[in-house]
Formats: structure tokens, C-alpha cells, sequence
């Protein structure tokens, strides 16, 4: 499947999703080593721990209008303790969730640098004057394309995923 053809059946947006797979992949054999693990398992857990916080504060914020309905005041300063402590969690958590995501992309630009270079320098320039597809601008297109990738997966798709798992078992809870 072409990168400019949109997938018209269900089996060419099978072969697009096969090509991506290849893709991750890819990145995850080259580019991904034990330190960014390390650091990859890090945001995991302090986007779950904002993403808790962020589905808690309503709680609190519950418990301060029905203090109010009943007038008691100790419901009032429950709720507004229990939303303040909310929003300090989420914060931290949050700057937390932060320095984890830029080592992960320190590490992995770095990474994906070092071996787009070795794999570069493994063939003789005869071999790449042979190559006409092989352009600065076609690699730094792929580069690119890499880190989007990167960045959907790890700030998009891992917060989506947590927020749906916090959300169903606070559902389930209630």
C-alpha cells in the first residue's frame, strides 16, 4: 500500500496497518534501549496517577455542593481539601509525566541519529550513487515521520488508553 493511497477496502487498510506495525517494529528494535524503558514505564505510571487525579477532583467537587445543600460546613472543607489536593497531585504528577517524555525523546533521537548513521556508513558510496531513491530530503522525511510516530504512540495513544481504563473502573465503581 502506497504512503499516498488512502486504504479503500478492508484489506488494504490491513496491509496499511501490517506496513505501521513493521514501522513500530522497527522502532522498537533500534531505537528503544533499557534507559528509555526505564523512562517509557515512568510516564506510563504518572500519566495514570494525572489522569486518576484529574477523574477524582469531581468527587470533591460533589462533596462541596452537597455540604452545601445540607449546610454542613466540615462537607465544604472536605471537598474544597480534596479538590485542592487533586490539583497539586495532577500538577506534579504532571511535571513529573513531563521530564520522563523529554528524556524518552532525548534518548530515542539520539538513538535513532546513531543508528540511521551506522546503517548509512554499512553500505560503500558506490552503492549509494547506485540508489537513486536515497535523498537528504527522503531520510530526513522518514526521520521525521519516525518521531510523529513516536509521539502519537507514546503522548497520544498511552493517555487514551489510561483514561479509558481509569474511566471504566470508576464507572464500574460507582
Amino acid at each position: 500500500v502506497s504512503k499516498d493511497k488512502i486504504p479503500t477496502s478492508a484489506k488494504d487498510y490491513l496491509k496499511s496497518l501490517a506496513e505501521i506495525r513493521e514501522v513500530i517494529r522497527w522502532i522498537r528494535a533500534e531505537v528503544i534501549d533499557d534507559k528509555s524503558r526505564k523512562y517509557i514505564k515512568k510516564m506510563i505510571a504518572f500519566s495514570f496517577c494525572v489522569i486518576l487525579f484529574q477523574s477524582l477532583s469531581p468527587a470533591g467537587i460533589g462533596k462541596i455542593f452537597s455540604g452545601l445543600a445540607t449546610k454542613s460546613k466540615n462537607d465544604v472543607l472536605l471537598g474544597i481539601a480534596s479538590v485542592a489536593f487533586c490539583l497539586f497531585a495532577q500538577k506534579f504528577f504532571e511535571r513529573r509525566m513531563a521530564k520522563a517524555r523529554e528524556w524518552i525523546l532525548g534518548i530515542h533521537w539520539g538513538n535513532m541519529d546513531k543508528r540511521m548513521t551506522e546503517l548509512f556508513f554499512e553500505k560503500s558510496p558506490g552503492q549509494h550513487i547506485q540508489e537513486n531513491a536515497l535523498a537528504v530530503s527522503g531520510i530526513d522525511k522518514g526521520r521525521w515521520n519516525i518521531l510523529a510516530l513516536q509521539g502519537l504512540f507514546f503522548f497520544d495513544a498511552v493517555p487514551s488508553i489510561n483514561q479509558m481504563l481509569i474511566s471504566i473502573v470508576l464507572l464500574v465503581y460507582l
